[in-house]
């Protein structure tokens, strides 16, 4: 499986076009991605981006988790005491992934 999926290049940012034109979100060089003519509302386009610009993050928090576990995993399957840089690597992608969670549910200011 490859790991690289090739999209518009983030961040994306939403732009009211106006009352008449509605919504429309740009990537990181200010082309249109989405445009909407009144049906997409604030909140959905605001959810939108957010989860686009996210979405590497999040990837990388998963990768971590599984990387970091299946060590512990390992070395506890193997009978081996898990030495305290694993502990501590888990520790750290657990803590990589709780803040990039955070950041999927902050709201923009």
């Amino acid at each position: 499986m490859s790991e690289h999926i090739d999209h518009t290049p983030t961040p994306w940012t939403v732009c009211d076009l106006g009352p008449c034109d509605g919504l429309q979100i740009d990537d990181a060089d200010g082309s249109c991605v989405i445009e909407d003519a009144g049906g997409l509302t604030d909140a959905n386009a605001e959810f939108i981006t957010r989860a686009v610009n996210c979405h590497g993050t999040l990837v990388e928090a998963c990768r971590r988790l599984a990387d970091a576990s299946a060590t512990v995993g390992n070395l506890d399957h193997a009978g081996v005491l898990v030495p305290n840089e694993a502990w501590a690597e888990m520790y750290a992608a657990n803590n990589f992934a709780r803040a990039a969670l955070a950041k999927t549910t902050e709201k923009k200011p």
